[in-house]
């Protein structure tokens, strides 16, 4: 017997917080008619219990200030979500070029500290390397590399 499409999204929603689009797909692959799914997402939506811009802003915020990554690993994350394009894409206006730099110089500090036994040019590469699967714009990755002296006191 199938339960309440309604009770279904309560108790998903009870233990994690989802997208308007991975609710669908949850509700979609247990089976129940469209026009039900249609009542309970705009019910869970009136209700504030799906909300895809707070979601974006949640994801953002954390990357920002725990997990540091880029502007492109960021968006993957949203899209991959569920987050809408335009949302994501509001969300990440917040992320200037300035603010992203400094995710990079606190993210490359990190990679660098236990670093022993490489020559700058080695370690350029490998945090260069770093950096890029973080999400960092080569440009963010360039403006990182020229600014050496981050090694020099640690390598020379």
């Amino acid at each position: 017997m199938m339960k309440d499409p309604l009770a279904l999204a309560l108790k998903k929603l009870a233990n994690k917080v989802y997208s308007f689009r991975e609710m669908q797909q949850i509700l979609t692959s247990c089976g129940y008619d469209q026009e039900e799914i249609t009542n309970v997402l705009q019910r869970l939506v009136s209700w504030g219990y799906l909300n895809d811009e707070k979601l974006a802003e949640s994801i953002y915020s954390y990357h920002v200030n725990y997990k540091p990554c880029g502007r492109s690993l960021l968006l993957r994350k949203m899209l991959y979500k569920g987050i809408p394009t335009d949302i994501a894409a509001s969300v990440l206006n917040h992320l200037d070029e300035e603010k992203e730099l400094s995710l990079a110089h606190k993210l490359t500090n990190k990679y660098t500290a236990n670093k022993k036994g490489f020559t700058r040019r080695q370690l350029a590469v490998k945090t260069a390397h770093y950096l890029k699967t973080k999400g960092f714009s080569t440009k963010t990755i360039r403006r990182i590399m020229e600014n050496l002296h981050v090694f020099e006191d640690q390598f020379d």
